[in-house]
């Protein structure tokens, strides 16, 4: 290797390692010496104060280890956790500023120009990726940089992904849980979400071995490692695996910035120059925070940062507004920023700009009037900005300790630096997002941390807090505001519960929330807002732009809940009906995208959201449009050419192979894997589904796998019931002539006395087309998605079914071929039901037919009987007893899944030979799926063979 890690670091970084950072990467140092290479990856706490490059930290360990050394012995995946999408966005910075200075230094380093062109990849509530980054999925054995929200990345791991499709989840929950570098970052903010995190690396070493290793890092410079001892974790014998990463004696005496001062004292208003009068009992919101901004303003230092944090959103745009009424020629409007996260990204994106254009010119001495930046929690972790003063709203004291992390952040305000703490009123603190007892502990440890500053004022502030934590009374309390408290967290039969996909009884799913985030008020939806009138307009028969990221706006589940009482109404788009719907408050749930009507209101551009409906975006917004659902299930199985059926089964299996070489799969697993990519879609060979692909075809008796726009079809629903022969003539024509479609199939349907032209297109017509058959009609016409409505990967498994269990000898797959089979689009997994859609007694939309026969090999039959509850067999009359012949697929589904419990027994059905892959538990078994789904994604993605018609 040429370059050693403080090189490599160096060029991504522009900085030099700190000691910590190089152990971390190369393990301990031998004879003096840093090792290139350290241990492999295992899980660790890592504690290091603010400010000292926890994020450079990890994702160059990372890099160094799995991409430059190429070392297998850590993970593929490095998985950014963050408790807020202000974090995330600020590390995806980071990191993609890295990953553009490292790649053209080390161009022969294929996986990190794979990085560079393909990471990081962004998941959080209305994310919009790009087509190269959204195909991480079907690279496993590809390194890549996920970062995201808790909300989003811990909602995948347990398999029921936020704002994503239904059919996706088990892909995003298998590699989640394998393969993985888990980086839970700013765990004092997360929650419950900190104890499952907790749980699922116990799960993922010991109960459901994962079947590549995943390892999780907890980084935090206020929490311990108590959260790691649940009851679980105790039992197993799973504690810390490693002495927690700490800086060494020498950094700890070595480090300027460690000897930051930070004195703190009470905001006391009759002491402020220029301030009014004591606030009264009786005192409003508004002059309270205008007495305060008066202070805040008149203890701003030009030329530096002013930091004022407040607990609530209302609070924080309240100060703001008060601010801007006392700042004059010195300080203009323009340079009082508020930042919460309660902003389109767009808007918050252009405050963030300005803080970072600041904080550079700051730290060159370049001449500014300095800034005044109100926030509220988002500020507490993640920033490198440097303030001289600091005002706080009392806080819990992990919460105050990260504000005063803000305040002389590189230590070169030693003296003039300050902190205020105030409390707004009683009456104004309803819903503060704190426990009345925490910020009791908070307000007694910060009162002992005033005494000691009045004392010693030049006393640094790493310093203050040892010396406090010698005071038995005070270090109880510490002791006691930094033990985590006891949160709801998943169970091993709850997350076996959760490797089920399916809809239950009642149509709904398992509710995670209380996993992913204890506090309900922080469970986010996205909204967006849309130019149309509700009460006139159908958001459908729209033509504006789809969903644009940057327009995006997170709000709690309960406020949005609040908003939408008042008769107001909010759209969500269903992605199998492809149509906006009307979403009913009761009905929200964490991860949901909504769009609202412009007119009702909810936003200021500098505000944020308000939830006032005289609040409005002050530039024009465009009318509906399409979703354009970047979650669709099957986007990587969608091409625009004609693909044999031959052609498919072969370049997957080829797809296969070189997954299962990268990924170096044992002998018996490969084989499985590419037996199963040879058969995955045998069941398209039916006649009712070759019948229903677009003419003309290249050939027309070729097994084709697929078509133009197979998943694409619209059907034109036009109500010609009043029209004339010469205006349905018209109709007709006008969609023939719309340059935009292919007419697949075109048919007249009669209901009662209403005629219909039914009419299959590959796209949505035109406006043009559109508003014509509207003018002729009287109306819009419908547009329906054209569906199939039955399943062929069903069709493959139940052929591969009867070769399995019906004939001797067994056939050269294992039964985890057959499962995974059926299972590779999602729709699937563990119970074969029936389409009420379906007129026929059906299994999965496929008609009962005992003789129902595979064109592409007849000695193939399909094989109902497994879709029966219980096991196939034969009574003797002789003497009643029952042979069993085959399982029911439950029983199939339960062997290769294994029990829940410790030391559950194997093989419970007998539906799996013993000497098959069995018992695998919900991770490994979602990992076999998902590794045939990719092989199947980038096979149609990239077919070696295309035909065309005519």
């Amino acid at each position: 290797m040429k370059n050693s890690f403080r090189t490599f670091f160096e060029q991504a970084t522009g900085c030099t390692p700190y000691d910590y950072q190089k152990r971390l990467a190369c393990g301990e140092r031998n004879e003096g010496k840093w090792l290139n290479q350290g241990g492999p990856c295992v899980s660790r706490l890592i504690d290091i104060p603010t400010g000292l490059g926890k994020t450079a930290a990890v994702v160059m360990a990372w890099l160094w280890n799995r991409v430059i050394l190429g070392r297998n012995d850590w993970p593929c995946r490095l998985v950014y956790c963050l408790p807020m999408r202000t974090l995330v966005e600020q590390t995806e910075g980071n990191v993609n500023q890295w990953l553009e200075k490292l790649a053209p230094r080390l161009p022969e380093n294929p996986d990190l120009q794979h990085l560079s062109n393909h990471s990081p990849v962004v998941l959080m509530g209305g994310e919009e990726l790009n087509r190269s980054k959204r195909e991480w999925d079907i690279y496993p054995e590809k390194p890549a940089i996920l970062i995201g929200t808790q909300d989003m990345l811990l909602s995948r791991a347990l398999n029921r992904g936020y704002g994503m499709s239904r059919f996706r989840w088990p892909m995003h929950f298998a590699l989640l849980n394998n393969d993985c570098l888990w980086i839970l970052d700013e765990t004092q903010l997360m929650g419950s979400g900190l104890w499952t995190t907790a749980q699922l690396d116990w799960m993922r070493q010991d109960r459901f071995q994962s079947f590549k290793p995943c390892v999780s890092w907890w980084m935090s410079a206020t929490l311990g490692g108590e959260f790691l001892k649940t009851k679980d974790r105790c039992e197993a014998g799973i504690l810390l695996p490693e002495p927690p990463i700490a800086l060494s004696p020498e950094e700890e005496s070595s480090l300027a910035i460690l000897k930051a001062t930070r004195p703190v004292k009470n905001y006391d208003e009759s002491s402020m120059t220029g301030a009014s009068s004591k606030v009264g009992k009786k005192d409003s919101e508004e002059n309270y925070f205008l007495r305060l901004s008066q202070s805040i303003v008149n203890e701003h230092l030009v030329g530096q940062l002013t930091l004022a944090v407040c607990n609530r959103v209302a609070h924080a745009q309240s100060l703001k507004k008060a601010i801007e009424k006392h700042t004059g020629a010195e300080l203009s409007n323009g340079d009082v920023l508020l930042l919460t996260s309660r902003f389109r990204l767009k808007d918050r994106k252009a405050a963030l700009e300005k803080v970072v254009a600041f904080e550079e010119a700051r730290k060159k001495g370049h001449p500014h009037p300095g800034l005044i930046l109100v926030s509220t929690q988002v500020i507490e972790a993640g920033f490198d900005v440097s303030a001289a003063r600091l005002w706080t709203e009392a806080a819990p004291w992990p919460s105050f300790v990260q504000r005063l992390g803000r305040l002389n952040r590189d230590g070169k305000l030693n003296g003039d630096a300050k902190a205020f703490v105030f409390e707004v009123p009683a009456q104004q603190r309803d819903s503060v997002p704190y426990d009345e007892e925490d910020l009791k502990t908070g307000k007694e440890i910060v009162s002992a941390l005033k005494e000691l500053c009045v004392e010693k004022p030049d006393l640094p502030a790493r310093q203050a807090f040892i010396d406090l934590a010698k005071t038995t009374e005070v270090a109880e309390k510490i002791s006691k505001a930094l033990k985590p408290k006891p949160e709801p967290f998943p169970r091993a039969s709850d997350v076996h519960g959760l490797f089920s996909t399916e809809p239950d009884v009642f149509g709904g799913f398992t509710d995670i929330s209380p996993w992913v985030r204890n506090i309900e008020a922080n469970a986010d939806v996205t909204v967006f807002w849309r130019k149309f009138d509700p009460d006139k307009e159908d958001p459908n028969s729209g033509e504006g732009q789809g969903l644009q990221r940057d327009e995006l706006c997170p709000v709690s589940v309960w406020r949005l809940r609040q908003f939408l009482k008042d008769s107001r109404k909010a759209w969500f788009w269903e992605p199998k009906k492809k149509r906006w719907e009307i979403m009913q408050p009761n009905d929200l749930c964490p991860g949901m995208t909504l769009m609202l009507p412009a007119a009702c209101g909810g936003y200021e551009t500098a505000l944020g959201w308000t939830g006032d409906p005289q609040s409005r975006i002050d530039e024009d917004i465009p009318p509906p449009g399409p979703f354009e659902d970047r979650e669709y299930e099957d986007r990587e199985s969608i091409t625009g050419d004609w693909v044999s059926l031959e052609t498919h089964l072969s370049d997957t299996r080829s797809a296969a192979e070189r997954i299962s070489a990268s990924l170096n799969l044992e002998e018996s697993e490969s084989k499985c894997l590419l037996r199963a990519a040879e058969l995955h879609d045998i069941g398209k060979s039916l006649d009712r589904w070759q019948e229903n692909l677009p003419h003309p075809r290249p050939k027309e008796k070729e097994l084709y796998a697929k078509s133009p726009n197979e998943k694409s079809p619209n059907e034109l629903v036009v109500d010609i019931t009043k029209l004339s022969d010469k205006a349905r003539e018209e109709c007709l024509e006008r969609i023939q002539n719309d340059q935009n479609q292919t007419i697949f199939k075109t048919e007249l349907r009669t209901v009662a006395k209403s005629i219909s032209l039914h009419v299959q297109v590959s796209l949505r017509p035109s406006r043009s087309t559109m508003d014509k058959l509207c003018k002729l009609v009287g109306k819009r016409p419908k547009i329906k998605q054209f569906r199939l409505r039955f399943l062929h990967e069903v069709a493959s498994a139940l052929a591969m079914w009867r070769q399995y269990y019906r004939y001797e000898p067994p056939p050269d797959f294992p039964a985890l071929a057959v499962y995974i089979v059926a299972a590779h689009h999602g729709r699937v997994r563990t119970v074969l039901g029936s389409n009420s859609h379906v007129d026929k007694p059906n299994v999965c939309g496929i008609p009962i037919d005992d003789s129902a026969a595979l064109p592409w090999n007849r000695a193939w039959t399909l094989d109902f009987e497994a879709a029966k509850d219980g096991a196939f067999g034969e009574f003797v009359d002789a003497d009643d007893a029952f042979i069993f012949k085959a399982p029911g697929w439950s029983g199939l589904v339960a062997d290769l899944l294994g029990g829940w419990e410790k030391n559950a027994p194997k093989r419970t059905c007998g539906a799996v030979a013993e000497n098959e892959p069995h018992s695998l538990g919900p991770f490994a078994l979602a990992y076999f799926e998902t590794l045939l789904r990719a092989a199947d994604g980038r096979s149609s993605a990239q077919p070696s063979q295309t035909l065309k018609h005519g």
